[in-house]
């Protein structure tokens, strides 16, 4: 017997091999859900997932999670008038149940190391994705004025472990408002290699490979680089600033947040700029993720609160799973 998971191209699954979208996932692939009793299991992939024609999804942003799903799937609540809700009946302020617990993804994830990508080159290719300039001998990434000139010195160490030690860094910075510092400002990297490594690996896409998402030292290492061109320090806070299409940052933020069960809040309406959303976490939490051994610890929380939504049109993944009586979790939210 199986049955079949009903996905978007956005939606994000933990599985045995990492992070994958629903079009990465292979045949006996194991997903992370739930039974009918509510107990966490996994579930066998036993066909290749099959596209499907577009149809109407939804995108909801909570506290602590993004997740993307068609039309009709119903969501896991906690109201105080029901339990579950279809996806286009969800309204801000909702609280949807959410896994809190990393422990079923240490057991079960397969770490393979890669042989060709090395820590640093992962943490440069998340620095690369506030690229503003990739020509033929030089990037250019935007990175906070607060921190371009220490990013600076780590990017000339980490192109020195990689081989490129006569690459030339530099840094600009961006003109003054007034007497108040420029936000942001420029690290310029003069190296034929690392363009063509750039090119080659992510071209014009804003996310990283799979097999980044595979390799949990290659996942902490990206993050790292994506968190010094998104992140600013305020006082014991850091705060990650995105547009509102970037949610493949989102989720890879949300889900190593998740992993080391780092408790995180999102503004989805800053008063400043209602077009992005802002991720808010005690800085010395962030230490975590430099951890080399897997944390013995789980959130503290199982909801999430609502905090955007909107809908839009994708295509679906059909997924056919072993077995019945069992439903996915779709980005880190219990789903029916």
């Amino acid at each position: 017997m199986s049955s079949k998971i009903i996905a978007t191209s956005n939606s994000m699954f933990w599985t045995d091999k990492g992070l994958k979208k629903p079009f990465e996932l292979e045949v006996d692939d194991s997903i992370l859900g739930a039974d009918t009793s509510g107990d966490i299991c996994w579930r066998k992939v036993v066909h290749r997932p099959s596209c499907r024609e577009k149809a109407s999804c939804y995108d909801i942003i909570t506290d602590s999670t993004e997740i993307h799903a068609p039309q009709g799937i119903v969501l896991c609540t906690q109201t105080l008038d029901r339990k579950f809700g279809k996806i286009e009946e969800i309204n801000i302020q909702d609280k949807l149940r959410i896994i809190s617990n990393p422990a079923y993804i240490w057991e079960k994830w397969n770490c393979k190391k890669d042989g060709v990508f090395s820590d640093d080159t992962a943490f440069l290719l998340g620095l690369a994705y506030r690229k503003v300039v990739v020509s033929q001998d030089r990037v250019v990434i935007r990175i906070p004025t607060e921190k371009i000139e220490t990013v600076a010195t780590t990017v000339e160490r980490r192109l020195s472990q990689i081989g490129l030690s006569r690459a030339e860094v530099t840094t600009e910075h961006g003109p003054f408002v007034g007497k108040r510092k420029p936000p942001w400002g420029w690290l310029i990297i003069n190296s034929q290699s690392l363009t063509n490594l750039i090119k080659s690996v992510l071209g014009d896409a804003r996310e990283p490979p799979l097999v980044v998402r595979a390799d949990l030292r290659l996942y902490q290492s990206y993050v790292k680089g994506l968190m010094e061109v998104l992140g600013r320090k305020e006082y014991e806070y850091t705060h990650f600033e995105l547009f509102l299409d970037e949610y493949v940052a989102r989720k890879l933020l949300y889900n190593i947040f998740f992993l080391y069960a780092i408790e995180c809040r999102t503004n989805a309406r800053p008063s400043y700029s209602p077009d992005k959303i802002v991720i808010s976490v005690r800085s010395l939490e962030l230490e975590r993720i430099s951890s080399a051994s897997i944390p013995g610890v789980r959130g503290k929380r199982s909801v999430s609160k609502v905090k955007w939504m909107t809908d839009y049109t994708s295509t679906v993944q059909y997924v056919p799973v072993e077995g019945t009586n069992w439903s996915p979790i779709v980005d880190l939210v219990y789903s029916l």
